[in-house]
């Protein structure tokens, strides 16, 4: 018998040999060869998106941090869930965790999860106003909503930057039912609105508001029942049952998500309007619970003999860490004199030093995170990521074991992507500087967003390999801008597939590194044995994940340097910046004449009920940290990426913080003198809006901002601005009125009246040959035919197109009318010339021909132009277009950019022909040429040498207002 079952005992033996031996090799620590050949990767998940409060403080202007919780946060941490033993860095910015909490804290109030209801009524008396209003208006009936929020939904004024629209057509595109409400005269990249503007009904705002609100939810959502991490009071978990609400279809292309779209399965009314907000609180809740969970502090078990089961027992690991409250730039906070050191070539604004609200400013922003998941940050992520000499000295009183900032922060070359500073080596937990991969970002937000999953994921994977093999076991540091731009990412929405897919992809190369058996990824690629670890795990080691320590480098300290591009030039470059930055360092001087000297550290408010003194003192202090918020700087001067209109809100809010510094004081008891600060802006010459609004305007000689800001078109004097006295020009036209406002820098209207040798003429001139000359003559008890008020240096006048034509000579205090054939209509062109003659001789502006006020709308057509760049390898940017008219730049290369977005009267998003709408007058000759990414101002990446490209201004055959230019980058066709 025995030799009848001798194989089977030999079968076994070799079996069991084989099974243990494979065991041993997976269970024993890798070789200090297969160490070497490690790749150590700190994948950071920046949450970039940052609370941005109105002047008072009380109401958010975006719904951007509820629209991310409930769509890319969400997303970005359920998938985590699933890859326990890969350990990432998770960066919560102070504002942004600040206003998930606004929401959550006010809502939870209100939220009873147990019976899966929700107190609107409740919510809306007591917070009605404090979160933004787009989540308001889910609560509140469509037919009630008055002009303001008609507005914010539908943009009816023009310049709201953020409304029910203003998401990215890729969005758009997978609810079809969503484009059919847009407004037909709006454009967004290659989706066009269907809806008549004025046949919108308050049904029609009803669902718009829905989608709005549904179209920012994860798609797993509308697929699925979704179980959130939240239980009720009896244990049971919550889900979110949203996929009742459509039926997904796939364009038969199961296997392809990205050209899938929703249509509504059933009715939708204002409950379910309000259920949206409802489980948008659930899911924030969980956002939270969910960042908390993944933060706890991993549980090393000494005990484990498998290697590859490093974390088994352990919870899932992510490095939670923050940025300074109010987005605070520490440098420049701590010492704008230190930081100019670093640009010889840049002005200096009055110093700012004030290292003690620096100070409070990364105290608050730790304190709320520890007070809300229990965790102490061991590393830090300043604002752009931003350091100085000086300024490390601020984070001596704090435990941090690293900052986070980029390899262009640093000016010293080193091979290293861990670095400390100098002397700072010597101390016995010395704080280190993670430097990331600064070209990551923008690759991420650009590249990968044109590119496929599968693409995607091999340009990662070459990406390690190329670091693999140039710095060996050095720490690579990438960090994923995890925001609303994810939603402009195709074919990949959201980048969706791309992140689950990286994350698989990592646990297999990760598993490669803990075994020495060789594996290939899921999809076949080579893989690099990487390591995803935290700085401080790689910093001081983790032994049960056999991840050794490792020094960080010296090197000399740099005087300034951060992860943005632009450097100090960014945010205190330009004159507007410097007077931004003088402005605040005068306020704040004002804080030591009431005996502040110490900001408060504490957050919270004191009871305005117990101490009103001491609650307003507090208020002063947020206001002056809200004003030292990086955005304002980075907004302000030449380098600024928003509209006019955008800056010109940022302005507003701004003085308005520093204002309130002074209201504040006031309430609370003391007597100071209140500072006078006009614009920031340096002023420019801009158009009035198209629905000019006369109604807040009073003619009464006092030019009010608040009445003209906002709507009214604005000339600057600026080529007679050395001897003429009028400084600007502001005005506005209506149905029915001219409206002219004339700010002098050096005359006073009153005594200039009164003067018998002296006159005041503005002139207006429309069409060809229509014209009326207003004459202020001193004759001041005959009444004028029309609205006019002068006080000094403000003369403001409102003109009816039907009176231009009545005024007769020496009637009234004007003067006479010349050229009676003709009659002002709104569409005809309408220009003004300022004249002013006293005994020192005659002052004009425009010293030739006129000042532009209404265009001829039957004089400019839509020219498009089209270049084809798909022979360029490269555009590190864009496509530029550089001409001789104003639309096109005046020949000031790399300023007018084209798209490939399908915005801008771009047709189709990333195909290569780069495109952008320009109003043009017709039969005008053109010319211009086109330009690759190059500097500002600068002639360095122009196509042809020194040729032009030049065309006449006509309409195409069949499109009378119409004109497409098609050109070949490089190509001369014509």
């Amino acid at each position: 018998m025995l030799h009848q079952r001798l194989p089977f005992y030999i079968a076994q033996i070799v079996f069991l040999s084989l099974f243990f031996s494979y065991h041993a090799l997976a269970t024993t620590p890798p070789e200090s060869k297969t160490q070497n050949d490690r790749l150590y990767v700190n994948l950071v998940w920046h949450f970039s998106q940052t609370e941005f409060l109105d002047g008072l403080r009380v109401q958010l202007s975006t719904p951007a941090v509820r629209h991310n919780a409930t769509s890319v946060y969400f997303s970005l941490l359920s998938a985590l869930q699933k890859y326990p033993k890969l350990h990432t860095t998770l960066s919560l910015p102070g504002e942004t965790l600040r206003a998930l909490q606004r929401y959550v804290l006010r809502m939870r109030e209100f939220a009873d999860l147990k019976k899966d209801q929700f107190d609107y009524d409740g919510y809306l008396k007591k917070y009605a106003g404090q979160a933004d209003p787009w989540l308001d208006m889910l609560l509140v009936p469509s037919s009630a909503f008055g002009y303001d929020w008609d507005d914010l939904l539908l943009n009816n004024s023009g310049h709201q930057e953020q409304f029910a629209f203003a998401v990215s057509p890729e969005l758009l595109k997978r609810f079809p039912e969503y484009v059919e409400l847009m407004p037909s005269d709006m454009q967004v990249g290659d989706v066009q609105g269907k809806n008549i503007r004025r046949f919108i009904s308050a049904h029609d705002k009803m669902k718009i508001k829905f989608f709005f609100a549904i179209s920012h939810f994860d798609e797993q959502f509308l697929r699925e029942t979704v179980e959130l991490p939240l239980k009720d009071e009896t244990g049971e978990p919550i889900a979110i049952h949203l996929n009742d609400y459509f039926v997904v279809y796939d364009n038969l292309t199961p296997n392809d998500p990205s050209d899938d779209y929703y249509l509504l399965a059933k009715p939708i009314g204002e409950d379910d309007c309000r259920e949206l907000a409802f489980d948008t609180y659930k899911i924030m809740e969980s956002v939270l619970l969910w960042i908390e969970q993944l933060s706890e502090n991993e549980r090393e078990n000494e005990n484990l003999t498998n290697v590859y089961r490093y974390n088994r027992s352990a919870k899932p690991a992510i490095s939670l860490i923050t940025s300074p409250q109010n987005n605070a730039l520490i440098p420049l906070i701590y010492d704008t004199e230190s930081v100019l050191k670093a640009a010889d070539s840049l002005k200096a604004p009055l110093r700012f030093s004030h290292p003690e609200d620096a100070k409070v400013h990364i105290s608050r922003a730790i304190e709320n995170q520890k007070q809300t998941f229990q965790v102490q940050p061991e590393g830090f992520f300043p604002t752009c990521g931003a350091i100085s000499s000086a300024s490390m000295r601020v984070y001596d009183d704090f435990s941090f074991r690293w900052l986070l900032t980029g390899k262009n922060a640093i000016a010293q070359k080193t091979p290293s992507s861990v670095v400390i500073f100098g002397n700072n080596g010597s101390a016995k937990n010395p704080l280190a500087l993670i430097l990331s991969e600064t070209d990551f970002s923008s690759e991420f937000e650009t590249d990968y967003s044109r590119r496929t999953p599968a693409e995607n994921l091999t340009a990662f994977g070459s990406r390690l390999k190329k670091n693999q093999a140039e710095s060996g076991e050095n720490l690579l540091t990438l960090i994923f801008p995890i925001d609303e731009r994810l939603s402009y990412f195709h074919p990949d929405f959201r980048a969706h597939a791309f992140l689950e897919s990286l994350l698989a992809y990592l646990a297999d190369a990760q598993e490669k590194a803990y075994r020495s058996a060789y594996r290939k990824s899921r999809n076949g690629d080579d893989l690099v044995p990487v390591v995803t670890c935290t700085p401080s795990e790689y910093l001081d080691g983790a032994s049960a994940r056999q991840i050794a320590p490792h020094k960080p480098t010296p090197i000399s300290a740099p005087v300034f340097g951060m992860l943005a591009t632009g450097g100090i030039a960014r945010f205190l470059g330009d004159e507007e910046e410097q007077t931004a930055w003088s402005y605040l360092s005068l306020v704040r001087g004002d804080f030591s004449k009431v005996g502040e000297f110490s900001p408060p550290a504490d957050s919270e408010a004191p009871s305005p009920e117990v101490s009103p003194e001491s609650y307003f003192r507090f208020l002063a202090w947020e206001s002056i940290f809200a004003a030292e918020n990086a955005l304002w700087f980075e907004h302000f001067g030449s380098e600024h990426s928003v509209s006019r209109r955008k800056l010109e809100e940022f302005d507003r809010e701004f003085l308005l913080h520093l204002q309130n510094v002074y209201l504040a004081f006031e309430k609370s008891g003391e007597k100071i003198e209140r500072r006078k600060m006009p614009s920031v802006l340096i002023q420019k010459s801009r158009k009035p809006r198209k629905d000019f609004s006369a109604s807040r305007i009073n003619i009464d000689g006092f030019l009010d901002e608040n009445e003209w800001y906002e709507d009214a078109g604005i000339l600057i004097c600026d080529s007679a601005k050395a001897h003429f006295p009028i400084r600007r020009c502001l005005y506005g036209l209506n149905n029915e009125n001219l409206f002219l406002a004339l700010d002098a820098a050096g005359v006073d209207f009153s005594a200039l009246f009164r003067q018998k040798d002296a006159s005041f003429l503005v002139t207006l001139f429309y069409d060809d040959d229509g014209k009326t000359v207003l004459t202020f003559r001193p004759k001041e008890n005959e009444k004028a035919k029309f609205l006019f008020a002068q006080n000094h240096g403000v003369l403001e006048m409102q003109i009816p197109f039907s009176r231009l034509n009545e005024f007769e000579s020496n009637s009234g205090i004007f003067g006479s009318l010349f050229r009676r054939e003709k009659r002002f209509s709104r569409k005809m062109e309408l220009g003004v010339q300022i004249e002013i003659s006293s005994d020192e001789g005659t002052l004009k502006w425009p010293e030739n021909n006129f000042a532009i006020l209404n265009e001829n709308s039957s004089d400019f057509i839509d020219v498009i132009f089209e270049v084809d760049a798909t022979s360029v390898k490269q555009i590190p940017k864009a496509i530029y277009i550089c001409g001789d008219k104003t639309p096109l730049g005046k020949w000031k290369p790399n300023t007018v950019r084209l798209f490939d977005d399908g915005s801008s009267g771009d047709r189709i998003g990333n195909d290569k022909i780069w495109s952008r709408k320009f109003k043009l007058r017709r039969g005008e000759t053109v010319q211009y040429k086109y330009t690759n990414s190059g500097t500002p101002g600068v002639w360095e990446s122009q196509e042809l040498g020194q040729e032009v490209r030049s065309i006449t201004v006509e309409p195409d055959m069949g499109s009378p207002n119409q004109m497409i230019v098609r050109d070949i980058y490089g190509v001369k066709m014509r």
